[in-house]
């Protein structure tokens, strides 16, 4: 199957072009996404504290995760739109983040209300209808998002249709593609456990294994990040579905693909 039609060997290999950017943007990542938070997370937290109607509180480190979330797929997928010679611009760039900010607030804020209603929920059939239509609401949610980043830095605005042409005819290998990074989540259950393991024989260590999973995490989500932010910029440059009047817009020929 050619890479623009699939797209996973192009994305590794765009991945791995940027490897002298991606690795201290991965670092500056860990830094400012869980070190700086984690410190100052006690201190805000016992003066600031605040929740949504029927959820749990929103912590402030939830709230700075949030931003250099969307700020690292943003700087990402700009990369990676630059080298294939796609044109963005700082103003992109600001709706870009905006936009993203907003999507996974909404999907932090859909998950948390879903999970309370089912824990409010005791009947097991009405659970269960829950949990199916929470199914449907991320299938919906996955494929209307996983190209928004790539579509709003080219168009400078939203526009679900057209983010949803990246991943048009492409349904089994997006849910592969997400099953890959669900994956790795794996090491972060098993660096949970043995978290607690180690703090059950050596409260010593303690005060140190947060910082550690929270280093490990914050890893693992860049290296998603990077995966998902390349796979869907090619896909998105590349659609499977074109209507004539884009069939010489969105070409990019300098984008590494198999011959």
């Amino acid at each position: 199957m050619a890479d623009h039609e699939w797209g996973y060997r192009a994305a590794v290999r765009l991945m791995w072009h940027h490897r002298v950017v991606l690795i201290p943007l991965t670092l500056a990542a860990l830094v400012f996404g869980h070190v700086i938070p984690a410190q100052l997370d006690g201190l805000v937290s016992r003066n600031f504290s605040f929740s949504l109607p029927g959820l749990e509180y929103l912590k402030p480190q939830q709230i700075t995760d949030l931003i250099i979330n969307s700020a690292m797929i943003i700087a990402i997928v700009t990369l990676y739109l630059k080298s294939a010679g796609a044109a963005t611009s700082w103003r992109t760039a600001g709706i870009g983040l905006l936009v993203i900010m907003a999507s996974e607030f909404a999907g932090f804020v859909g998950y948390r209300t879903v999970r309370a209603v089912m824990e409010a929920l005791e009947h097991p059939a009405a659970q269960i209808l829950i949990y199916f239509a929470m199914i449907a609401l991320v299938i919906a949610y996955v494929n209307y998002t996983f190209c928004l980043a790539a579509q709003v830095l080219i168009d400078g605005k939203m526009s679900l249709a057209r983010s949803y042409k990246g991943v048009a005819r492409r349904e089994w290998r997006l849910w592969f593609s997400m099953l890959l990074l669900f994956a790795l989540a794996v090491p972060i259950w098993a660096v949970d456990s043995m978290e607690k393991l180690i703090g059950e024989h050596s409260p010593q260590a303690i005060m140190l294994l947060p910082y550690v999973e929270g280093g490990f995490n914050s890893f693992v989500w860049a290296l998603s990040s990077m995966a998902a932010a390349a796979l869907s910029t090619i896909w998105f440059l590349h659609p499977r579905v074109r209507p004539p009047e884009e069939s010489t817009t969105w070409e990019v020929p300098s984008l590494p693909q198999a011959q």
